[in-house]
């Protein structure tokens, strides 16, 4: 009886491998324009989302949205709010069965740190324009 063939193996240029040298861990997203937050030893790079951008996340998650659609939504302000080497740190660390540091609710933990930073953000906006808006008018009245 012969041995059934075996596909070969490829590869691709997506790096998930845990790469740590005596610097620490390899830095994510280099050069990222945008903000940053930790998680379970991770300088995970993201963006903060606008409030119409939470919006339309919590939005798409309603009962009559199809799950084609939720998912869709899910993975555009995933992919509009992470830098692609954080996903793959993100995704690389979930399924790894002997990171006891991701669990079935790190997702959720990083998208809720996500989602204070941003509305801290959001607050903060609104408050500096507010007080522009009264500094301009104190100056002119």
């Amino acid at each position: 009886m012969t041995e059934p063939a075996v596909a070969e193996t490829t590869t691709t240029d997506l790096d998930l491998t845990d790469d740590e040298d005596d610097a620490g861990p390899k830095e994510l997203d280099p050069g990222w324009a945008h903000q940053r937050i930790e998680y379970a030893g991770d300088n995970l790079a993201v963006r903060y989302a606008t409030m119409q951008a939470l919006m339309a996340y919590q939005l798409s998650s309603g009962k009559y949205i199809t799950m084609e659609r939720q998912n869709d939504a899910s993975g555009l302000f995933i992919d509009q709010h992470f830098g692609p080497d954080t996903y793959d740190r993100i995704m690389f660390r979930m399924t790894d069965p002997d990171d006891p540091d991701y669990t079935t609710k790190s997702f959720a933990e990083i998208m809720g740190l996500l989602v204070k930073a941003s509305i801290a953000k959001i607050k903060a906006d609104n408050a500096a324009a507010k007080q522009s808006e009264l500094d301009k008018a104190a100056s002119t009245g």
